[in-house]
């Protein structure tokens, strides 16, 4: 039960870290300041929501109480959000890295720009675009009896064979919250960082504005690579289209436990490569 140990401090300790997060990037007196705040923020969040709701949950189920099998209501929420809100966080990662992609090459024009409003329309197209991937869960998600004695039962999608629900399963989290969101990810980065080589000005500058576009950069890049890097196995394993009832190997534990430390690193990130980010968590602690 080493993984469920390791889960539960992944959920602890990351839980605290995104709201420590929420804060800093939504008050803190330089982060605030910073153009992709809002997607900071919201992917702090949706973070918390994961670890709070989908990890706790599955914490306990492993730990043998099944809540997901005790009402289809249960089973409708766990299904849904265990693929909306991981889709959700893939997305609001892909807008960061290319909203700092923009604001290297074009500074002037983004700063020109109403960031805010920017934001909240681009965070708002992709919560319905990650809705409508996934809503046909809300009507076949449900509770299954095995037994006459109605001691056997669990939580599965129905309407559709065991064939479709692998193929819904791996272009949902395989190709829409791990390839696309990595090939989207990896461009834009490597333009960020092609252009701050190419300019020098950037590159070595000692200005407020050019050690700010360095800070955010590092930032930006760090929760991209632990981004693709975390949610790679998991990613691989509904991809490939794997039974989910290898649920009890130390495998699929290895697996999920990854899954959930992409919800909770990004606090820890921060911190190493974030140096405004740090000046406002020690005025924010110590005020």
């Amino acid at each position: 039960m080493i993984y469920v140990d390791i889960l539960s401090i992944i959920i602890v300790l990351g839980s605290v870290g995104n709201i420590f997060s929420i804060v800093i990037w939504k008050y803190g007196k330089r982060s605030k300041t910073t153009n992709c705040k809002t997607y900071m923020w919201s992917l702090a969040v949706n973070d918390l929501f994961i670890l709070l709701v989908i990890g706790t949950e599955y914490a306990i189920y492993v730990n043998g109480i099944e809540l997901r099998v005790k009402h289809d209501i249960i089973c409708k929420f766990v299904c849904f959000f265990g693929m909306f809100s991981p889709q959700l966080s893939a997305w609001i990662t892909v807008l960061i890295a290319m909203e700092r992609m923009l604001y290297v090459i074009a500074p002037l024009q983004m700063f020109q720009t109403n960031a805010k409003r920017r934001s909240i329309i681009a965070i708002v197209s992709i919560i319905l675009f990650s809705f409508s991937l996934n809503v046909n869960v809300l009507f076949t998600a449900s509770v299954n009896v095995y037994s006459e004695n109605s001691t056997v039962s669990s939580c599965v999608l129905n309407a559709m064979d065991d064939y479709t629900s692998k193929i819904l399963n791996a272009v949902s989290y395989g190709i829409f919250t791990f390839l696309l969101p990595l090939l989207i990810i990896t461009v834009s980065n490597v333009i960020t960082l092609v252009t701050i080589c190419t300019r020098k000005k950037i590159a070595q500058g000692g200005t407020r504005q050019e050690r700010n576009i360095r800070n955010i950069t590092r930032v930006v890049i760090s929760i991209s690579i632990m981004h693709c890097i975390s949610t790679f196995p998991y990613a691989t394993f509904m991809y490939s289209q794997y039974s989910l009832s290898f649920a009890s190997s130390q495998f699929y534990q290895f697996i999920i436990t990854s899954y959930f430390l992409n919800s909770g690193i990004n606090f820890v990130l921060y911190c190493l490569f974030g140096d405004y980010f740090r000046q406002d968590l020690k005025e924010t602690i110590m005020s």
